[in-house]
């Protein structure tokens, strides 16, 4: 487990290497491999990277801030509580909405051997997330040594010394034969993997179908506008799931212009507010067109590799975002505040027929008593309607279709 998780634009990789330089020269540990390859819908390497690490720097830059994977390993580490941004060009206004609450360190002008007090700051906030997170867990484990009644961990630890010695009696000559055999074995079954590519390769005419698929249902969708009560053929079997608290989906969640994008550089045309949820159905297209970093179609794929690819082109269920109007947060005099609001007609698509089985329209605004200093409220009142968007709507999913729907973990 690393100190630090580093999260950038693999476009900036020789801007990135002195300030990870910097960070191990303070004596962190830092993670920063962007290799993505195609598994579950992350790749179970980085994805235990970013969950265990004690910290996770995100990098915004010119690229970054359009870059879909930085964004989402953003929102992973703004839920865990260990977001720390940075800013290595002038782009505080282009940061995804989600984060624009967060002070990001501004390294802008910042070089490796010169004294800067930006850089020393950050240094401040990475050490207060550190400790932060090893008191969280020396506290969790606490808890579960309490658990445990005194005699009963007595006897287990009496059990794991006579164990112990037991085990240093057996002939070293095994161990080392059985390690030869599995590291023989292990060498064998590496070989025998398919890469990253041949996976992808193999199930290539399936993701184009489905592309395919998802461009008609975008022409398919009503006119803007159109959706102004809830239509929601019920009961719905089966029922949909997006479960991210157990892990268990058989339901996609996209904005409406993910479905016609033609490359991975597509973007949101509905500038300024887009949901983060997509899934493994939202990865396997990203794959497809051309997200991957370089390299890395060459490597070898997951042992699980091919189970994720027929997971997500089997999901059944399809959650349509479609943004009809959008008004961000703004300072209106010395005391009063626009709090911003968005409007989105929200479909829900069988993905055997391609038929709309439910859809609602759905709005949200910033929290009315939302507290933040005059110079701080749009940030803080964006990323505030940006979460209640999101309870909005995971509360109408599960209202509108009898489903089941958690979207934190």
């Amino acid at each position: 487990m690393a100190d630090i998780f580093l999260s950038y634009s693999k476009v900036d990789q020789l801007r990135i290497e002195p300030i990870v330089e910097a960070l191990e020269h303070k004596g962190y540990s830092v993670w920063w491999d962007r290799e993505i390859s195609p598994g579950a819908h992350w790749s179970r390497a980085i994805e235990e990277e970013l969950d265990d690490a004690k910290c996770v720097v995100v990098v915004w830059s010119k690229t970054s801030v359009l870059s879909d994977w930085v964004e989402i390993e953003a929102a992973r580490a703004r839920k865990r509580g260990v977001l720390v941004p940075i800013l290595i060009d002038d782009v505080a206004e282009d940061i995804p909405l989600e984060f624009s609450r967060i002070e990001a360190a501004r390294l802008v002008e910042w070089e490796r051997n010169k004294s800067s007090p930006e850089f020393e700051e950050l240094l401040e906030v990475i050490d207060r997330k550190i400790h932060s997170g090893q008191t969280d867990e020396a506290r969790r484990r606490k808890t579960r040594r309490e658990r445990i009644p005194q005699d009963v961990a007595g006897k287990s630890a009496r059990a794991e010394g006579k164990s112990f010695i037991r085990r240093r009696r057996k002939p070293l000559l095994l161990g080392a034969a059985v390690a030869g055999l599995v590291l023989t074995t292990g060498i064998v079954y590496y070989a025998s993997l398919p890469t990253n590519q041949e996976i992808l390769d193999r199930y290539a005419p399936q993701i184009d179908d489905k592309i395919k698929q998802l461009r008609e249902i975008a022409k398919s969708l009503p006119p803007k506008g159109a959706v102004r009560t809830t239509q929601c053929a019920r009961p719905i079997d089966p029922r949909p799931i997006y479960d991210r608290r157990q892990e268990v989906f058989n339901t996609e969640i996209m904005m409406e212009p993910d479905l016609r994008r033609e490359s991975e550089k597509y973007k949101d045309s509905d500038k300024g507010f887009k949901l983060y949820l997509g899934n493994s159905l939202y990865y396997l297209i990203s794959y497809r067109l051309g997200s991957w970093g370089s390299g890395v179609g060459g490597q070898k794929a997951e042992s699980d590799a091919a189970q994720s690819y027929e997971r997500g082109l089997s999901t059944r269920y399809l959650v349509v975002n479609r943004v009809v109007n959008y008004q961000a947060p703004y300072v209106t005099g010395e005391r009063s505040f626009f709090r911003g609001k968005v409007e989105m007609e929200v479909f829900l698509i069988d993905l055997q027929s391609s038929k709309i089985i439910c859809s609602f329209p759905l709005s949200a605004e910033a929290d009315e008593n939302l507290y933040a200093p005059a110079s701080d409220y749009e940030k803080a009142a964006a990323s505030n309607l940006y979460e209640r968007t999101e309870k909005n709507l995971e509360q109408a999913l599960a209202d509108g279709t009898g489903g089941l729907f958690h979207f934190d973990r």
